[in-house]
């Protein structure tokens, strides 16, 4: 989803906490609305607005769509979305080595091209640390206040990596993960 409100557009990628910031936007805000596809890009929309984003870190990205997908999110595995059809896991491990060998060589990881459109932004805020670059953000909003959080995938799924798995899948994204300093 893209919104586009007061002169500025937030784009959403997913699992990336969108909805939150969209109920941010949605209690500062009547002059906002929804524009393009459900996750729409700065290249699907043609207004010159200032735009931001929010990414995480690309392991956090693998572990959130794990839990989201395990929990039944959107009904479980779609099976019609290939990144589900052949990555598709019951354990964490297997859904990482999954990503990792279906890997056309050469390639930018998975989290890698789903954050490449998204990158022309005039603005990137961080998951991890995002009420803070919120508040900062939203600074001249005198009624910005942090929300209560939305429904999140239940962090009681394992999504622990040996060692050797994890490594392979930092080398897989090092390149989105050194240029966003991850």
């Amino acid at each position: 989803m893209a919104l586009r409100f007061d002169n500025k557009i937030f784009y959403h990628i997913p699992k990336t906490g969108g909805s939150y910031v969209r109920k941010i936007i949605e209690s500062l805000t009547d002059d906002w609305s929804q524009i393009g596809k459900t996750h729409a890009t700065p290249y699907d929309t043609s207004l010159a607005l200032y735009s931001f984003c929010v990414v995480r870190d690309p392991i956090d990205w693998y572990r959130s769509y794990f839990r989201y997908r395990i929990s039944g999110g959107r009904g479980g595995w779609n099976m019609d979305c290939m990144f589900d059809k052949v990555c598709a896991a019951d354990t964490f491990e297997k859904f990482c080595l999954n990503v990792i060998n279906t890997t056309i060589a050469g390639t930018t990881g998975y989290v890698g091209c789903l954050y490449i459109p998204f990158l022309k932004v005039n603005r990137i805020l961080r998951f991890e640390r995002l009420d803070e670059e919120l508040a900062d953000f939203f600074k001249h909003y005198k009624n910005f206040k942090p929300i209560a959080p939305v429904k999140v995938s239940p962090k009681t799924i394992n999504t622990r990596l040996s060692k050797k798995t994890l490594k392979k899948l930092r080398r897989y994204e090092a390149g989105i993960c050194n240029f966003l300093g991850y």
